[in-house]
């Protein structure tokens, strides 16, 4: 049985990046339709300047001792709140209604 990887990947350190416009972390995962794609991300804008290389030691250490992803994320599709109530609705999840117990008063 394969395991469905749609809607998910991985993001690691950026060792290419030379420039501010290129992304901190990069990585690779699938889209909602199961579809190869590439991910980048980059540090907030507002975030200090001292706390932006505090993050890049950080990311810059998990490189250098796993070969893991730095962050893995997770993406899923909105529903709409009719489509979440509907499918309350059609919950067939069975009740258990024994009304047979002893009630202890």
């Amino acid at each position: 049985m394969s395991y469905d990887n749609s809607g998910r990947f991985g993001l690691w350190k950026n060792k290419d990046r030379k420039e501010q416009t290129h992304p901190h972390l990069g990585g690779q995962g699938e889209d909602l339709n199961s579809q190869g794609c590439w991910s980048s991300a980059w540090f907030a804008k507002d975030i200090a300047d001292d706390d932006k290389k505090l993050l890049a030691e950080i990311v810059e250490r998990h490189s250098q001792s796993s070969n893991k992803p730095f962050i893995n994320v997770i993406i899923k599709k909105k529903e709409s709140q009719a489509a979440q109530a509907q499918a309350a609705i059609n919950d067939t999840t069975p009740v258990d209604d024994n009304f047979d117990e002893d009630i202890p008063f």
